[in-house]
């Protein structure tokens, strides 16, 4: 049976806002109907994966595009694969002819970093080129970052699912390809090895991957 999911219990996730409103949309209604007694409670990783706090139990399950390294006690899943995609509002220079690396290198840029390092994997690419671009706000929030651009002409790069619903929440945003070849991210969810075989935490991170198979569909329906 699953009982389990009537008991009263408090889940901890690590993620990013990128992740909460991605998936949480789609994830509240689930638990609020299925595992009334369950409170969920969501923290900022910060850029790194909260390996301590895994290894503790005061994380039950973590969930981000850049954990690198994990130890053998912990377990991954892949929940998602995004593509890097540039917003930009209507009145940038480029709305006309399109977008491609000479208007993109020309442009001021928004940057999304969680640790307050500003050399990002688009700036890396660049560099390997011998080339470079002027960031002029690093932001600590995926999210924030596509409300500062209407009516400006700064650029942000950001994952296709985060300029989908920027564009369907604001008619003055526009998403470019990215003139620039960059890798996908896989956006991954690790737990402990301690909580593998717990019920609700198993049920938990099913319901997880499920609502993120649904927003991939809806994502690329969307392009």
């Amino acid at each position: 049976g699953q009982d389990f999911l009537a008991r009263p219990a408090r889940l901890h996730l690590y993620s990013t806002d990128y992740v909460e409103q991605t998936l949480l949309p789609r994830l509240l209604p689930i638990l609020r109907s299925q595992a009334p007694n369950l409170t969920l409670v969501t923290y900022n990783t910060r850029g790194q994966l909260p390996r301590e706090e895994l290894e503790k139990g005061t994380c039950d399950l973590a969930v981000a595009g850049f954990y690198t390294d994990l130890p053998e006690t912990f377990h991954q899943q892949r929940l998602l694969t995004e593509h890097f995609v540039v917003l930009a509002s209507r009145s940038h220079p480029a709305a006309d002819q399109g977008l491609d690396l000479d208007s993109f290198l020309a442009s001021d840029h928004l940057l999304t970093t969680l640790t307050g390092d500003l050399d990002g994997l688009v700036d890396r690419a660049l560099r390997s080129q011998g080339m470079q671009r002027r960031v002029v706000a690093g932001l600590s929030s995926f999210v924030a970052p596509t409300r500062l651009l209407r009516g400006t002409d700064l650029l942000l790069t950001c994952l296709s699912s985060l300029a989908i619903e920027a564009t369907e929440r604001d008619d003055d945003l526009r998403m470019y390809p990215l003139p620039l070849p960059l890798p996908a991210i896989e956006v991954m969810q690790i737990w402990h090895e301690r909580t593998h075989a717990d019920p609700l935490r198993r049920w938990f991170r099913q319901q997880l991957w499920n609502v993120a198979q649904e927003a991939a569909a809806c994502a690329s329906n969307n392009i």
